[in-house]
């Protein structure tokens, strides 16, 4: 097991190093780069950590927990515009788009998905921010951003063509309402 991390930690690094500037970008990047092989990577300073964190004080731990990295306050779809955001019980699930209690309802995961709150956010498209310098167009692309994982892609517009490699969520059953479901 040790080995192969190992071997994938060093995969990794030659990637990136012969990549030049290398830029992963999170996007619903609350958990922060929780991963064993990007942790290597940036203490490595082999790839420039982007992260775009809607939640003024979840951001603001991301900065001081990951100084190497850089955190923006955006929250990014298909169109700009003002959006709902419904908040729940765990902040990991509040999501533009509702919690479809229909679906969840047999699962363990409702009471995380309760809505305790309704909030007006403005969104974005990452064109927008890759066009105006705030976010280089990413040469990997982590999405986690509970149901809407689409709209920004389609957000990207000709900016998606750059990309890499993307790891997104994707459901099976609309655990939110509109949601796209990956067939």
């Amino acid at each position: 097991m040790y080995e192969d991390l190992q071997m994938r930690n060093i995969a990794c690094l030659a990637l990136a190093k012969t990549a030049g500037e290398c830029n992963f970008l999170d996007v619903g990047a609350a958990a922060g780069p929780n991963h064993i092989t990007l942790d290597y990577l940036l203490k490595q300073s082999a790839i420039k950590f982007y992260g775009l964190e809607p939640d003024p004080v979840a951001c603001t731990q991301l900065r001081n927990s990951y100084p190497q990295g850089i955190f923006s306050e955006y929250a990014i779809a298909d169109k700009p515009g003002l959006r709902t955001l419904n908040v729940t019980l765990v902040g990991g699930c509040s999501s533009c788009l509702e919690p479809n209690q229909e679906v969840i309802a047999k699962y363990p995961i409702k009471t995380w998905m309760k809505v305790i709150e309704k909030r007006e956010i403005n969104v974005t498209t990452a064109s927008y921010l890759i066009e105006n310098k705030i976010i280089p167009c990413p040469d990997f692309l982590k999405l986690d951003i509970q149901g809407l994982e689409f709209e920004a892609l389609v957000g990207f517009g000709d900016h998606i063509d750059n990309i890499i490699g993307i790891e997104l969520e994707a459901t099976l059953k609309p655990i939110y309402k509109d949601q796209k479901l990956l067939w």
